[in-house]
């Protein structure tokens, strides 16, 4: 009765119990087994890929390195050839020629044909190393030319402008002549008189007429008269020995190109 009730409520008998908790937990270890034996097999394969990689590449890299080592002693070999021949380093170029069966005379032909061609080259790179020289001394003499060109031209404005001056100073002292030539000559003393510089005063006795310039300095008072003529003659004794100066160096200039003529007809 006892076992028929706990048949009823759904409970096992205690050896089906045990038994189906003995094979749960086996289904749980071979579960287990299962997972690790899957994980071994796919690091077997990832190291199988890899393994496979490193041979791809291995094998890419030896064959770019004998490609490039093939290539370096090609033309190594032949600068090699190119030197033995230009330099004729034991016999080659007479073996060249005679393998290729080309002409002794032909070749000695084509070889003084290249000569020449070389001599020219090189003439050629003289003559044109000198027409730089001479383009560049041109433009140096040119930037020189234009230089003095401005120079002389700055000179010229400068004369111009002093000419202006000088001529409008020249107009204005014209004036003050005619001003003294007409005033009376008391009032003309009077102001003179006045001038600090007696330079001022010598210019304009000098410039009008020798009448009114004696018939003023009469009435000037005598010290002053005194000094004035006194700074008149020194100033004129001056102006005397340099017009003589003058004068020699014109003529020592003079027969200095004489000489030269004559000797040059000589």
């Amino acid at each position: 009765m006892a076992n028929k009730e706990k048949t009823k409520t759904g409970a096992l008998p205690p050896e089906l119990e045990a038994e189906r908790k003995k094979a749960a937990k086996q289904a749980k270890v071979d579960e287990k087994k299962a997972a690790k034996q899957k994980i071994k097999e796919a690091r077997a394969v990832r190291q199988g890929v890899k393994a496979a990689r490193g041979k791809k590449t291995s094998y890419a890299g030896a064959l770019f390195a004998g490609f490039f080592y093939g290539v370096f002693f090609f033309l190594l070999l032949i600068t090699a050839g190119v030197a033995f021949y230009y330099f004729d380093l034991g016999n080659v170029r007479n073996m060249v020629i005679g393998g290729l069966g080309i002409d002794r005379d032909s070749y000695a032909i084509l070889e003084n044909r290249r000569n020449e061609i070389s001599g020219l080259e090189a003439k050629i790179a003289e003559e044109q190393q000198k027409l730089q020289a001479e383009k560049t001394t041109l433009i140096q003499t040119e930037e020189a030319l234009n230089t003095r060109e401005d120079e002389l031209d700055q000179k010229q404005q400068a004369l111009e402008n002093q000419e202006a001056l000088l001529s409008g100073q020249a107009t204005e002292l014209s004036r003050i002549i005619e001003l003294y030539e007409s005033m009376d000559t008391a009032a003309a003393a009077v102001i003179l008189s006045e001038f600090e510089r007696d330079q001022d005063v010598i210019r304009i006795l000098r410039s009008i007429s020798q009448s009114k310039a004696s018939q003023i300095l009469a009435q000037i008072d005598p010290a002053r008269a005194s000094e004035i003529t006194t700074l008149m003659l020194s100033t004129a004794t001056e102006s005397t020995t340099n017009e003589t100066e003058e004068d020699q160096v014109a003529s020592s200039a003079s027969s200095g190109t004489n000489n030269t003529d004559e000797q040059t007809g000589g």
